[in-house]
């Protein structure tokens, strides 16, 4: 039955990895028809050889040759099975005997009459203000860029908040709790380029030799994405290019990110990105005509950035780290994934030649997004 099912050893690998794999897998990559096939073979070729040796057993029981092979068998393994059970149960006396000449070591008591030696004082009252040494403006410029690092996510993690406290005071992550919702997004760089050229020499030079591994320390406090990390290098690359050309009012690092979309919320760019990484990736060809569409739509340079990190994307788990972002999202932003984004990816496709598996392949991320977000709401 092995070659006619299987033809040969790769066949029958095959049909175990579809075996394996989910079936959501295989039916967002267009494989399902060959995963139900391989299943039902594998399944068939398993049971016919059940029956084989069934079969067998019913036409063919020589009697005397089990009652032989049962008595070898009991007489190998029985001696075995009492002498382990032997020791075990010496080795439990003998721990229980252990345990009981173990007595607990009694707590050193204190004397009564023994004075209390005072504990060192705190070498610092601010201990946990670790910038309180910095000039107002400075912290001013400061707690404006970590705003907006911690700010793109939209999860304001304890862990950062706990970062937040240690570098600006107990207190400041309420603070930035309370300030980010009103905040203004769309002038933030333009407040950050008015501060920096408002500080003092010494303060300037601190924003662009020390501020960046401040902000380093923030961004790999709770783990560090690759999107995380080129927008901290854009804001970087903005504070130096505003300190070095005093004269420049547009924020340079709106060349970096400005686009079509670049109106929208950081979370849900993300999630756009991803979705249009795996889009773009179906036939494993970033044409020079996506590659115009993705910095179109998500600022110049995007698609270079789209080609350095699909080699290393995990697509297997693509689908769940979509999941995991869509829930993350606010009501507005999950009400755009719903509703716009399949125009958005539908034109995306259609921009080269849209082909009927890719057509399949884009209904198939839609339906998985929106059912996703209905999830969402049921919880």
């Amino acid at each position: 039955m092995f070659i006619p099912m299987f033809n040969n050893a790769n066949g029958f690998w095959g049909c175990v990895r579809f075996w394996l794999t989910p079936d959501v897998f295989s039916l967002f990559h267009g494989e399902w028809t060959e995963d139900w096939w391989a299943e039902l073979k594998l399944g068939l070729w398993f049971i016919s050889g059940i029956f084989a040796g069934f079969a067998s057993w019913i036409f063919y029981r020589p009697w005397i040759s089990e009652a032989l092979l049962i008595g070898v068998l009991a007489l190998m393994v029985l001696p075995k099975l009492l002498k382990k059970k032997a020791t075990s149960s010496k080795k439990s006396i003998k721990q229980a005997s252990r345990d009981q000449k173990k007595s607990a070591p009694t707590p050193p008591q204190k004397p009564q009459d023994s004075h209390t030696v005072p504990s060192s004082p705190m070498p610092h009252v601010h201990s946990k203000d670790e910038l309180n040494h910095l000039s107002p403006p400075l912290i001013s410029v400061l707690e404006l860029c970590t705003m907006y690092l911690v700010a793109m996510d939209e999860q304001f993690t304890p862990i950062e908040q706990d970062w937040v406290d240690a570098k600006f005071g107990p207190g400041t992550a309420d603070q930035f709790i309370s300030k980010m919702p009103t905040m203004d997004w769309e002038t933030c760089f333009s407040d950050i380029h008015n501060e920096l050229l408002q500080l003092e020499p010494k303060d300037q030079f601190y924003m662009k030799s020390v501020a960046a591994t401040l902000f380093q320390t923030l961004m790999e406090s709770d783990g560090l994405e690759t999107i995380e990390q080129d927008r901290l290098d854009g804001l970087m690359r903005y504070i130096r290019e505003s300190l070095e050309n005093k004269d420049s009012t547009v924020p340079a690092i709106h060349t970096n990110v400005a686009g079509e979309l670049s109106q929208l919320n950081p979370p849900l760019l993300n999630v756009l990105e991803l979705c249009t990484m795996y889009l773009v990736a179906l036939d494993e060809q970033f044409t020079p005509i996506e590659q115009d569409w993705v910095d179109a739509k998500f600022g110049p340079g995007a698609s270079e950035r789209f080609i350095a990190e699909m080699p290393a994307m995990d697509w297997e788990n693509c689908f769940g780290n979509i999941f995991h972002k869509l829930i993350q999202l606010n009501p507005s932003d999950q009400l755009y994934m719903d509703s716009q984004a399949a125009d958005l990816f539908q034109n995306l496709m259609e921009f080269d030649g849209l082909e009927a598996v890719e057509q399949e392949q884009l209904d198939g991320l839609m339906r998985y997004i929106r059912e996703s977000l209905a999830k969402t709401e049921l919880a």
